[in-house]
């Protein structure tokens, strides 16, 4: 069965006329072990200095757009050196959003964080946009049986439950566990893309298996089914 992956694009991979061809900071340099790299980012959870800065005059097009209501910052969308990004307002401590997203894509999994920009006294996040449904969003319309919040002709499919399933795994194996996972479907793509419900094995209250990640997506594919919205 061929699945559907998020790849993430490394720095040294550049070509002309990618964002990341426009010197950008190297990766970030996490420490061992995750509980070690769940306190650097509670430690630097304001430090935007870690990122690359984006001038804001940068983004072609820039304008704020309506989100999926569960989010409580604007979002906008823009162009960053011709490719299309998606923006996302954080308050003063949400440095740590960009460093689980940093470390997301170094597994090769999430959606590609390019880097930080200011609008107005607030910093805000530069990632690439994907275009998808939320998988939350849309879970929760199921749910309600309120199916008018999930665009006309979308289904879940077993190719992405494959894959929302192969990408929780990355994130167990490297010693987290994501009790609130999000993720960007489209017939295209499959992309985690909100880290910020990770913990560490090493610092969960309680021990946690692959097969209690896995639990959440199956709540999701229940209600989807329920609904009428799964093939």
């Amino acid at each position: 069965m061929l699945l559907v992956m998020s790849v993430f694009v490394g720095f040294a991979e550049a070509k002309a006329g990618d964002p990341c061809a426009h010197s950008f900071k190297p990766v970030i340099h996490f420490p061992k072990g995750s509980a070690g790299i769940q306190e650097f980012v509670r430690a630097n959870n304001s430090n935007y200095s870690l990122f690359q800065q984006i001038d804001l005059k940068d983004i072609d097009g820039f304008r704020e757009v309506p989100n999926d209501g569960l989010m409580n910052l604007a979002t906008y969308r823009g162009k960053l050196w011709g490719e299309e990004v998606f923006l996302k307002k954080l308050d003063a401590n949400g440095a740590q959003e960009g460093l689980w997203l940093s470390y997301l894509n170094s597994l090769g999994i999430g959606v590609r964080f390019l880097g930080v920009t200011k609008i107005g006294d607030h910093y805000a996040l530069v990632l690439e946009y994907v275009p998808g449904v939320n998988s939350k969003a849309a879970w929760l319309a199921a749910e309600t049986r309120n199916p008018k919040s999930i665009p006309n002709g979308f289904y879940l499919t077993g190719p992405m439950i494959i894959e929302m399933k192969r990408q929780i795994a990355i994130v167990y194996q490297a010693g987290f566990f994501d009790k609130d996972p999000q993720f960007l479907l489209s017939k295209d793509r499959v992309v985690l893309f909100d880290p910020m419900g990770m913990t560490s094995h090493e610092s969960h209250w309680k021990s946690v298996s692959l097969d209690d990640s896995n639990a959440i997506i199956d709540r999701y594919v229940r209600t989807w089914i329920d609904a009428g919205r799964f093939r």
